[in-house]
């Protein structure tokens, strides 16, 4: 599913991060999310950062943690049978979290060590849950707090929703697809 590369040049930002910023920031950068039309479903992924590295048996979390980072290819993010589209050179890192995969609120995630997260630790990174967006195909995370106060709060929760099962005509093009790969083979 994700291919983890362990690279020693990624390091997580030292310092403060984004700066401490005012709760009412973060709850207006949400109001803002929710009401682009681009934003009105998001799928629940799960916990990405707890899958096990086959060779070396480190989470993803600790390939972070150790200054690594997760590469994750254009097909190769597969949820309930279906492969959700991520873009060419996706990759996730301590570095590239408040760009590319951090929440929408607070651009960060529980054991980042980015503010307002006060640490990096592992076991906190392998808990993030993360989401993705099937209008842009971005995938990212929403903290537990952030959740709480910036998706409850704003009466968003019934917009994440399970990644929809594939319908008996996709199970057949995916079937037909495999079929015709093989007889190539």
């Amino acid at each position: 599913m994700a291919r983890f590369t362990v690279t020693d040049s990624v390091r997580a930002p030292q310092g403060k991060g984004n700066g401490k910023e005012k709760k009412a920031n973060r709850l207006n950068r949400m109001r803002a999310f929710w009401a682009h039309t681009n934003n009105k479903t998001l799928y629940a992924v799960g916990t990405l950062l707890a899958m096990q590295y086959a060779d070396t048996g480190m989470t993803a979390a600790d390939v972070l943690v150790a200054g690594g980072k997760v590469e994750i290819g254009v097909a190769e993010l597969e949820v309930s049978g279906r492969v959700l589209p991520l873009p060419e050179g996706f990759s996730i890192s301590l570095a590239n979290i408040s760009k590319t995969w951090g929440c929408p609120a607070c651009r960060s995630a529980h054991g980042s060590g980015v503010y307002p997260s006060s640490a990096v630790d592992s076991t906190l990174l392998a808990k993030t849950r993360w989401y993705y967006n099937p209008t842009t195909q971005e995938l990212f995370t929403i903290s537990a707090t952030c959740l709480g106060d910036y998706v409850q709060a704003l009466g968003a929760l019934d917009r994440i929703v399970e990644v929809p099962a594939l319908t008996a005509k996709e199970r057949k093009q995916l079937a037909d697809k495999q079929a015709e790969v093989t007889k190539v083979a």
